[in-house]
């Protein structure tokens, strides 16, 4: 019998060939019934599975798979549109303002308020915006 440490490797391997492989819907049925007998010694299950997966293709990659072109768009489109461009967050709260205005219609967002201490009060408000659950 077997060690342990075998059984272990075993399983690993066959586990990550059930990842790796694009198995076929009768192949992957001989599988699941090879896992799931209970008469066969893990040894024999794992080996089993091992040898049917040896054969099957591999998953294709991420990278493999052809991306959509996207159209490259120019500064200065973007620019001329608006007679102010915010790159990213400001100490005003105009960028929020103008993203909310923006997507209200959706309901992506809440406007909240979010307090602070930055001033010689200790208190005071920030707009933010939430997430919302729709």
């Amino acid at each position: 019998m077997p060690d342990k440490k075998e059984i272990k490797k075993l399983e690993r391997r066959a586990k990550f060939l059930l990842v790796s492989k694009e198995i076929l819907p009768e192949k992957m049925k001989i599988v699941r019934s090879l896992l799931n007998s209970g008469s066969l010694e893990q040894e024999e299950k794992f080996t089993a599975v091992i040898d049917l997966l040896l054969h099957c293709e591999d998953k294709k990659e991420p990278s493999q798979l052809k991306k959509p072109l996207m159209k490259k768009v120019q500064v200065e489109d973007l620019l001329s549109d608006r007679a102010v461009f915010f790159s990213g967050p400001t100490e005003t709260s105009l960028y929020i303002d103008e993203i909310h205005k923006k997507y209200r219609r959706f309901g992506f967002f809440k406007k909240r308020r979010l307090a602070y201490k930055n001033n010689r009060i200790g208190l005071g408000f920030r707009k933010r915006l939430v997430p919302s659950k729709t």
